[in-house]
């Protein structure tokens, strides 16, 4: 899901422009000097004292920056184009759909029950017990879900709203979205030190324009790969730790009130519900283990309930809450959902199923507190 607005092809822009410069310096830089009687020259004068040791390093940096770019590019494509992932169009998560027509939602119930949770077909939950329908677009929002304002729909799995790519990351390009800073981070890395040499050398000489280029180039690959590693280290941190950007913020934000167990919100979220060890959690994001290093979502599920249900650790107080009926915990992923948002035109439908919890199992028991966002702001990802 894209924003419409002119301003949104700015960010994806510069970031075409960026990866073009430093290619175009790369290739540049290093493939004219491959020539046979140019590098015998230079290895006479002396000037590339990393040719001294290793006279291929260029061929290999050139193999291997190139291969990094390529992944990247691959990742970049994939996860701009991969749609993120929408809430099924089935009853009873589109209340628009006719309660009798179940079709593929018979899926999405079969897997709930297996992981016994059919009743509230989720552990996420409003603070009063509800389930959580979107007051944007009407629409239930399972596990996960947040509706995301600039693609103007609510998102599976909504991690953020990446400007660079002009998309939505949610659960069905998730991957893709990592892939592209791990593997940018690995073309910079290589981009540094293919033309650390050539830097040094450009320094000396400075009689070209290239050499400004190649001066320039190097100095912003170490200040754009510095900051990207450090991103990537994070993102490395939320999925080993089954968070999305989303739920690290709130659990960050949540508030020291009291549930009715005496236990803070914010202590109650210290461990993801979702968090089933690191394997499983990698494997949730990346896939089977040999295909993580590929731009690919071979062997990650895609059937209707894919980015619907998700497996829960069952110690975790949501999911006892939920076969209890108990939802006096504020709900997961909900601290401060769509507060401050104003409701915007929803169907009949749609409007009857936000008031009538029978669809969703029987009524939950104590009530939690309302907690407000405390700036009252509208959530933007």
């Amino acid at each position: 899901m894209r924003s419409n607005s002119p301003g949104s092809y700015g960010p994806i822009t510069a970031l075409i422009a960026i990866m073009a410069f430093f290619y175009s310096v790369f290739m540049l830089t290093l493939v004219p000097p491959l020539a046979k009687s140019v590098q015998e020259e230079r290895k006479e004068e002396g000037k590339y004292p990393v040719h001294a040791l290793y006279a291929n390093a260029d061929y290999v940096n050139v193999a291997v920056v190139n291969t990094f770019f390529l992944l990247t590019l691959v990742s970049f494509l994939r996860a701009s184009f991969t749609h993120p992932g929408l809430v099924p169009h089935v009853h009873p998560f589109d209340p628009d759909c006719p309660a009798g027509a179940l079709g593929e939602g018979a899926k999405i119930e079969q897997a709930l029950e297996e992981r016994g949770l059919l009743n509230y077909r989720g552990i996420e939950r409003k603070s009063d017990g509800r389930p959580r329908f979107c007051r944007i677009c009407g629409k239930y929002k399972p596990d996960r879900t947040h509706h995301s304002t600039p693609a103007g729909a609510c998102i599976l799995e909504l991690d953020h709203m990446c400007p660079w790519i002009r998309q939505a990351i949610g659960y069905f390009n998730k991957k893709y979205f990592f892939l592209l800073i791990f593997y940018g981070s690995c073309s910079l890395v290589g981009f540094a030190v293919a033309l650390g040499p050539h830097f040094v050398h450009a320094c000396k000489r400075m009689d070209t324009v290239l050499d400004f280029f190649v001066i320039f180039a190097w100095m912003l690959s170490l200040l754009l790969g510095t900051a990207l590693c450090v991103f990537t280290c994070f993102h490395i941190y939320l999925m080993t730790h089954a968070y999305t950007t989303v739920e690290f913020c709130e659990k960050r934000r949540a508030p020291e009130v009291k549930t009715s167990q005496e236990v803070s919100i914010r202590d109650l979220y210290k461990q993801s519900p979702y968090d089933l060890g690191v394997l499983h959690n990698i494997k949730h994001v990346m896939g089977p283990v040999w295909t993580w290093l590929l731009p690919t979502r071979y062997g990650l599920p895609s059937d209707i309930s894919a980015g619907v249900v998700f497996d829960v650790n069952e110690d975790h107080p949501l999911y006892q809450a939920a076969q209890i009926g108990d939802f006096s915990e504020k709900a997961y992923g909900d601290s401060f959902a769509d507060e401050g948002i104003p409701h915007g035109e929803i169907s009949t439908s749609a409007a009857s199923a936000i008031a009538d919890t029978s669809l969703w199992g029987p009524e939950p028991g104590d009530y939690f507190e309302e907690v407000l966002r405390p700036n009252g702001d509208p959530r933007h990802y």
